[in-house]
């Protein structure tokens, strides 16, 4: 789903942020223009959530190895914490 903004000022780039932030596309539209220093500012703060996302679903990614190695270990007592670590810090 597209979300169209019009208004390219502190509300409308606020809304497009959250409107981004939710997964919505996003088509900011402004009758006197978008200033260049506004467009390279928001594209700043999609960067940072983008780069926020891919933080957030890499954490996700390594407790549920984590959680997968503990599993492990508990069912294999061989397994030693520092085999554990090592394994977490390979990925």
């Amino acid at each position: 789903m597209t979300i169209l903004i019009l208004g390219a000022g502190e509300s409308g780039l606020g809304s497009a942020l959250l409107a981004k932030k939710n997964n919505y596309n996003v088509f900011i539209s402004d009758a006197g223009g978008i200033h260049d220093s506004t467009k390279e500012n928001l594209i700043n703060e999609l960067n940072k959530l983008l780069l926020n996302e891919k933080i957030q679903k890499k954490q996700i990614k390594d407790l549920k190895e984590f959680n997968m190695i503990m599993n492990k270990d508990i069912n294999d007592p061989s397994e030693n914490a520092t085999r554990i670590i090592s394994k977490i810090l390979e990925n």
